[in-house]
């Protein structure tokens, strides 16, 4: 290998190095992003940070569904109440549907949840 090609090669490796670094910086911040939206959103329904999916968590168990927790109502107030806000009638139909059959919404994800379903055909394969 000349000594120009070697040069050529270093700065491509150089330059490769750099696109992949600012990449993962990049991934990093949206992983971060995601983990504190996930945190906002779990606080809102009163659920565990795991939402109940991981049977190994050191908080829940596999107990933290939503409504197993206290409710933060500034998390509620920023992202469930615009939703029952805008669809009432879905809101009221839903809660019809479901406060009678167990009085706690956590109870009716324990009979059947599609993610938790997933989740749990997941972690068996």
């Amino acid at each position: 290998m000349h000594l120009d090609e070697a040069r050529i090669d270093s700065r491509h490796a150089t330059e490769t190095a750099s696109v992949i670094d600012l990449e993962s910086e990049r991934l990093r911040r949206a992983i971060l992003r995601a983990s504190r939206l996930n945190e906002q959103l779990a606080d809102a329904l009163g659920a565990c940070h795991c939402f109940g999916f991981r049977s190994d968590c050191p908080l829940c168990g596999g107990q933290g569904r939503p409504g197993s927790e206290p409710v933060d109502p500034r998390a509620f107030s920023a992202f469930v109440a615009p939703v029952v806000a805008a669809e009432p009638e879905l809101f009221q139909q839903f809660l019809e549907r479901n406060a009678g059959a167990t009085g706690k919404m956590g109870d009716t994800m324990r009979t059947s949840c599609p993610l938790r379903d997933t989740a749990e055909r997941d972690e068996a394969s």
